[in-house]
C-alpha cells in the first residue's frame, strides 16, 4: 500500500467510516455540535466561501476524501428539501 501526502498509509480504515457525519478531509474534522454552532446565522455566501477555503486546505495537505463527501450527501439528504438536496448536490460535484 502506497503513503498518502501525510505519510499515512492510503488503505488506513481509520479515515474510511462511511458514516462519520461529513469528515471530508478524513482526518477527525467532521461535523460536531460545535462546528454546526459555529456555522448557524452564516449566510449562504459565507458558508460556500467557508466550505471552498476548507476543501482547498484539504486538497493541499492531501487529506480530502471525495467519498466522505459522498457519504455526508447520502445521510445528510433524508433531512433536506429538494431544493437543498439539488443545491448539495451541484456544490459536491463542483468540489470534486
Amino acid at each position: 500500500m502506497g503513503k498518502n501526502m501525510r505519510g499515512e498509509n492510503a488503505g488506513d480504515e481509520r479515515n474510511n467510516d462511511k458514516n462519520d457525519g461529513g469528515n471530508f478531509s478524513g482526518a477527525g474534522s467532521g461535523f460536531s455540535e460545535e462546528k454546526i454552532r459555529q456555522y448557524q446565522g452564516k449566510s449562504e455566501s459565507e458558508l460556500m466561501s467557508e466550505l471552498i477555503k476548507n476543501v482547498q486546505n484539504s486538497k493541499r495537505g492531501g487529506t480530502f476524501d471525495p467519498a466522505a463527501l459522498e457519504a455526508f450527501y447520502q445521510n445528510a439528504g433524508p433531512s433536506l428539501t429538494a431544493e437543498q438536496r439539488k443545491k448539495l448536490r451541484n456544490l459536491i460535484d463542483m468540489i470534486k
